[in-house]
């Protein structure tokens, strides 16, 4: 809701239950699924093509993905201090009724991501950072009760799959000498490999490296700071 793009999460709930129709049309005898970005195609994937068990690898929750929010938490925004004064009463109520609309379509498709979730036999995660932003994202997942008794904490639902690749195929880093090289000022650039998004929430990089920069700078020690 608002702006350019106008139901683009309904949309991508709406793509991945194609989605996962595709796939489980050309693959109905497949031992296991897995499903990935959002899981609102697994209860028919369970209930109704009846697979035997599937996966669903959650990079990170989407309800904190919004495009106001950086990791679910909301941005300051208010445009109506810069609206002339006999203005700001209007703008202030648009934007109260538009506040409470998108407030009922993000409900509706937070539970339908929380509730969706639940029908796959395991959930995977990256680290344990993002298995602690889901577990509080989705609490009834980490949730089990049986009628009559009181819920309990299930940990084992999400698991971390980490690393997802076999390192014993990579080359061993050697520390000792990286360590020399930092002492040297041989080090560097640093990197950051992700898209440049609002969400990703770049800017702690930044500020990071800034702070990096003064603490060498009061030591000193300028030749050992790294590129970014």
């Amino acid at each position: 809701l608002g702006g350019p793009r106008v139901g683009t999460a309904l949309c991508s709930a709406l793509r991945m239950v194609y989605l996962t129709y595709c796939a489980a049309r050309e693959c109905p005898n497949a031992d296991a699924f897995v499903v990935d970005v959002l899981p609102t195609g697994l209860p028919m994937l369970i209930c109704w093509w009846m697979a035997k068990s599937a996966l669903f690898y959650c990079h990170f929750p989407d309800k904190l993905l919004t495009r106001d929010t950086v990791n679910g938490v909301a941005l300051d925004a208010d445009a109506t201090s810069a609206s002339p004064e006999g203005q700001i009463w209007l703008l202030s109520l648009a934007k109260s009724v538009y506040q409470f609309l998108k407030s009922l379509y993000r409900a509706a498709l937070d539970g339908m991501e929380e509730t969706t979730m639940r029908y796959a036999d395991l959930v995977a995660v990256n680290s344990n950072f993002t298995r602690g932003e889901v577990a509080a994202a989705f609490p009834t997942l980490t949730c089990s009760a049986t009628s009559g008794t009181a819920a309990q904490q299930d940990d084992s639902y999400i698991q971390v799959l980490y690393p997802p690749i076999d390192l014993n195929k990579f080359i061993d880093p050697d520390f000792e000498s990286k360590q020399r090289n930092v002492q040297n000022g041989k080090i560097g650039p640093i990197f950051s490999l992700n898209r440049f998004e609002r969400k990703k929430n770049v800017n702690i990089l930044l500020k990071a490296y800034a702070k990096l920069r003064r603490d060498f700078v009061h030591e000193k020690n300028t030749k050992a700071i790294p590129n970014l």
